[in-house]
């Protein structure tokens, strides 16, 4: 018995040495240092080749609008987000910063209802917000202002407020 229990942990131990991953790797993978301002000014100053299109980034904002381009029932669901983000610069001025998120598949498409209800879901992204989401950096997109501002596409996303 106490040979099977040794056997046991030995067999649940080995994805953890087969899987972790050091801090140099991780930072490879992920950049902590974006933020909607960030990518931003990547945008403004240098253009659409200075996004941080080969990492994946963690990004925190308020949802000001939302638009269900796809239902999902032809085809793969597909939601729109606008993300914003601002700063005071001085007494009288505020900086904003926008992102449009795409949401893709089933997984967002139990969170955001096609119709609201009076009694809402578990878990609803709704507009007004605010979240913090984990995402790739796909392009940029013009707005109808003509403002051009960074494309994601969103693998999590959770409200934080």
């Amino acid at each position: 018995m106490k040979k099977i229990l040794v056997l046991f942990v030995l067999i649940l131990s080995v994805p953890l040495f087969l899987f972790s991953i050091d801090k140099a790797e991780f930072d490879g993978i992920v950049d902590f240092s974006i933020t909607l301002d960030r990518l931003s000014g990547l945008l403004d100053r240098r253009g659409p080749q200075a996004l941080p299109q080969d990492k994946i980034v963690v990004i925190t904002g308020a949802i000001s609008s939302m638009q269900i381009q796809n239902d999902g029932n032809e085809g793969e669901f597909l939601a729109e987000l606008e993300l914003m983000d601002g700063e005071w610069v001085d007494m009288s001025q505020v900086e904003m910063y926008s992102s449009i998120v795409q949401l893709r598949g089933e997984g967002f498409q139990a969170r955001i209802p096609v119709r609201r209800s009076r009694n809402p879901i578990a878990n609803e992204i709704t507009v007004n917000s605010k979240v913090m989401i984990v995402a790739t950096v796909i392009g940029t997109r013009t707005l109808y202002d003509g403002r051009v501002v960074p494309l994601l596409e969103a693998l999590y996303l959770r409200t934080i407020g």
